[in-house]
């Protein structure tokens, strides 16, 4: 087996000395390509070394061409620009004379105008039929020219939409004029009416305050079994615009000032006062919030015996803590507490409760 694999190795060794044999073989070919390469880029480098020589001749040669050419343009462009500078001072010099004629020929233009407007002179006729031997001299015709000027700057200028102004001003005049007598008849009917208005004013506020008086007086003795009690308006000022005193005098002391008053009988005498402004002018619905609170159960009695003599014509919503004042009321509205800490709004109508009572 030893033999067999020395003779395995062996053939492995010839194969690759066979295999490096074309490899030299080849390596050797192609160094020979590359050298006849290399010998055809020396002939090609020498044909251009050969061109460029030539070609920089000929460069030289255009150039010596083109600084004679940029000589000859630089020489040409001179006398374009000295002929240049002479066209554009010719154009000058034509635009000048051409706008001297045009100021020539406005200035023409605008004499003629002013001649036509100022003096109603047509100035070409007046040149064709001027003859200067009977012209009169230049000195006479200056003092008559610096005269009419004067005259003409006394006269000042001339408005010439003056008439058209006054018409406008005119139509104004007439319609401020219009708007005025319209102004001053709204005044005189506002003033008739405010006038009546202050008369009728004074004639109900005095029906209607001595009839506040007499029922104030009336239902205060009522209230107090007896006594004696009247409003006044202060004296020296307008009906409308005075204040009002009230007196009270409950039986037993003299009339005085209602703010002299206790708390109980100022109540009752505001409760007289309110009840006469009732009567007066009956309302339909009112609201007394603890009109009784100041009162004892005999005078509480007796307000709700003159809140009964109202019922028929208004309807009260009277908040109290009365136990009195809510045994007159029809329907009652109030909040309990069945249970502790829950609140509960109830409303009670009296006639349904004593039905079932009874």
């Amino acid at each position: 087996s030893e033999a067999a694999a020395l003779g395995r190795a062996l053939e492995e060794q010839a194969a690759s000395g066979r295999r490096l044999q074309d490899e030299r073989r080849e390596l050797l070919r192609r160094v020979d390509e590359a050298r006849a390469a290399a010998r055809e880029l020396d002939r090609d480098i020498e044909r251009l070394l050969a061109d460029e020589a030539a070609a920089c001749e000929r460069l030289a040669e255009l150039a010596r061409r083109e600084e004679a050419g940029v000589e000859a343009a630089q020489q040409a462009r001179s006398a374009a620009a000295r002929a240049g500078g002479e066209r554009e001072a010719a154009r000058g010099q034509l635009h000048q004379l051409e706008l001297a004629e045009r100021e020539l020929e406005l200035g023409r233009s605008a004499l003629r105008e002013r001649a036509r407007e100022e003096v109603s002179l047509d100035l070409d006729q007046g040149l064709a039929s001027f003859d200067p031997a009977q012209a009169p001299p230049a000195e006479e015709l200056g003092r008559e020219l610096a005269e009419v000027r004067e005259r003409i700057s006394h006269i000042g200028n001339v408005n010439l939409d003056a008439i058209a102004e006054l018409e406008k001003e005119e139509e104004r005049v007439a319609f401020l004029a219009r708007e005025k007598a319209d102004l001053d008849a709204s005044r005189k009917s506002l003033e008739s009416t405010i006038a009546e208005l202050d008369k009728v004013s004074r004639a109900r506020f005095e029906e209607t305050f001595e009839a506040v008086r007499g029922h104030f007086r009336t239902l205060f003795r009522r209230l107090f079994h007896g006594g004696k009690a009247d409003v006044f308006l202060q004296e020296g000022q307008d009906v409308l615009e005075a204040g009002i005193e009230i007196i009270a005098g409950p039986p037993g002391k003299d009339p005085r000032s209602i703010t002299l008053l206790s708390g109980g009988e100022r109540t009752m005498t505001a409760v007289a006062l309110l009840f006469a402004l009732f009567k007066a002018k009956p309302a339909p619905v009112a609201i007394l919030d603890e009109v009784d609170a100041a009162l004892d159960e005999a005078n509480v009695e007796r307000f709700c015996a003159l809140l009964g003599d109202f019922i028929g014509s208004s309807q009260f919503v009277i908040v109290t803590h009365s136990k009195r004042t809510m045994s007159y009321a029809d329907v009652i509205f109030g909040v309990t507490m069945e249970e502790s800490g829950v609140s509960k709004r109830i409303g009670i109508r009296l006639e349904d409760y004593e039905e079932r009572v009874a």
